[in-house]
């Protein structure tokens, strides 16, 4: 009787501490009770998925039971040191070792075809990971932030690998692919398509990069977060630099781009800090949103007479950009195209432009003077609000519309309220006298 007791006990505090650890995340009574009468209390598992380990971490064996391990069933077990995964296991879902930062040792059998989204995501004691040749697919970010990563192999029948799936693994240097992979091939450690055409991830570790000759576009991201390469020659023949392909190269200050590029992506160079100066060639035709944004060291740019259009938070936060020359071809000057360009001294908008869009201009708190072009129609809200240095602007009749707060916080708005009650150009009331009730 007294054993008997002992086991309920036993199995009712199994049950509450399983409650307490799932409730309210959609596992069923059903599913709870069956772990507490298997005496499993280590694992949730409904209908052979993994659905919750509420184990203390160290070396965790899954039970043979289990035939998917689901989202996030592994989060944040930050004592989880390795695993064993058995043979039944087809799929590894979203998120299922997130933030398992101790976790260094994992072997995913041959019975794998799926490793999810963010499925090791912040993996940082991971020194290295065998695929295996069953998996097709590779997740969105599903090794993102395995900082201790070193290498990487991707099996003959892999079919697609999501965005990010190596993303700021710092210690990367060296993707290798199958030969018999019919869709990936691997170029000096970096990823590509079969045809070496397109370069569509280079490791973050790597320092330096030798191109495939074949290479014809630098894919979206494809280098984001490579913070240890310093300088670059991206090799004739390639046309599109493509979105955030060199966003986050902290340390990149110098890169070449050739004759045959004809655009650079958004955010293709965001926060390259250490960038100092850039040629475009003559080839580009637009510059994408936000794609020098936060290149703090850019001092000098050379925007070349083919380009026609500047997109939106282009050069915002250039703060070592003093002067720039718009050539006449540009007829477009996007939305922040150069907010917070703190060092910016002068600038000369092209007669061919008919908008200054919201905010172009706000914060270049080292602008003495503009002139504004006959054929500009509409200043936008807070196109200059914030030069602070601003003294003196002219502004054309042509302009019809002038958004709120267009000149405020400039010297010439101050000089304007100290002459007039009302201040009005080309028949727009821009500013009244503060206080004035009439």
């Amino acid at each position: 009787m007294k054993n008997k007791m002992k086991r309920l006990t036993t199995v009712i505090i199994a049950a509450m501490l399983v409650c307490t650890a799932v409730f309210g995340q959609g596992i069923s009574w059903n599913t709870v009770y069956w772990a507490a009468e298997n005496d499993s209390s280590d694992f949730v598992i409904e209908n052979g998925v993994l659905l919750k380990y509420l184990g203390s971490g160290g070396d965790v064996v899954i039970p043979e039971s289990v035939t998917s391990i689901g989202d996030r069933a592994f989060e944040n077990c930050s004592r989880l040191t390795s695993i064993t995964i058995p043979d039944s296991v087809t799929s590894i879902g979203d998120s299922a070792f997130y933030e398992c930062s101790s976790l260094s040792n994992i072997t995913i059998p041959e019975s794998v075809t799926c490793i999810g989204y963010e499925a090791f995501d912040g993996c940082s004691s991971l020194t290295d990971i065998t695929i295996p040749e069953s998996v097709t697919s590779i997740g969105s970010a599903a090794f993102w932030r395995c900082s201790s990563l070193t290498d990487i192999t991707i099996p003959e029948g892999v079919t697609s690998i999501g965005d990010h799936a190596f993303l700021d693994c710092s210690s990367l240097t060296d993707i290798e692919v199958s030969e018999q992979n019919r869709n990936f091939a691997s170029y000096d450690g970096c990823l590509y398509d079969k045809n070496y055409e397109k370069l569509l991830i280079c490791p973050n570790g790597k320092n330096e990069i030798i191109f495939s000759e074949r290479t014809t576009g630098i894919v979206t991201s494809a280098f984001l977060g490579c913070s240890s390469l310093s300088s670059i020659t991206i090799p004739e023949g390639v046309t599109i630099i493509g979105d955030g392909a060199f966003s986050r190269c902290s340390s990149l200050s110098s890169i070449i781009i050739p004759d045959s590029v004809t655009s650079i992506g958004d955010y293709a160079f965001t926060e390259c800090r250490s960038l100092t100066d850039i040629t475009i060639p003559e080839s580009v035709t637009s510059i994408g949103w936000d794609a020098f944004t936060e290149c703090s060291s850019l001092s000098s740019i050379t925007i070349p007479e083919s380009v026609t259009s500047i997109g939106s938070g282009a050069f915002t936060e250039c703060r070592s950009l003093t002067n720039i020359t718009l050539p006449e071809s540009v007829t477009s000057i996007g939305s922040a195209a150069f907010q917070l360009c703190s060092g910016l001294t002068s600038i000369t908008i092209p007669e061919g432009v008919t908008i200054i869009e919201d905010s172009a201009f706000s914060g270049c708190s080292s602008l003495s003077s503009i002139t504004i072009p006959e054929g500009v129609t509409i200043i936008g809200d807070g196109a200059f609000s914030g030069c602070s240095s601003l003294s003196s602007i002219t502004i054309p009749e042509s302009v019809t519309s002038i958004g709120s707060i267009a000149f405020s916080d400039t010297k010439w708005l101050e000089e304007q309220r100290e002459e007039n009650l009302f201040v009005i150009v080309n028949g727009i009331l821009i500013d009244v006298e503060e206080g004035y009730n009439g």
